[in-house]
């Protein structure tokens, strides 16, 4: 397995856990979707055998809405924002 070391600051511990009450909740977005990703797929080829780095990814992006990407290292992140950005082809 692989191991790993979290940094945590000190001053973290003293953060807020909670949304404070008065903050209003975010209503859902009932608006088009200003992103639409369907069954987005991407293989390299790598020393003759193919190598897949996106498989099957679909998702709506609403105005107002935040998208979060979080994997571990060559999970396929970085691959996935350059096609989305049109940098390499699918």
């Amino acid at each position: 397995g692989r191991l790993s070391r979290c940094f945590h600051h000190d001053k973290a511990q003293a953060l807020p856990r909670e949304t404070p009450s008065d903050v209003a909740p975010v209503p859902k977005a009932a608006a088009a979707p200003v992103l639409r990703v369907a069954g987005l797929n991407k293989t390299y080829a790598s020393h003759g055998h193919a190598l897949r780095a996106v498989k099957d990814v679909s998702l709506d992006l609403r105005p107002g809405e935040t998208l979060g990407l979080v994997g571990e290292s060559g999970s396929g992140k970085t691959t996935f924002a350059r096609l989305l950005l049109g940098l390499v082809p699918p």
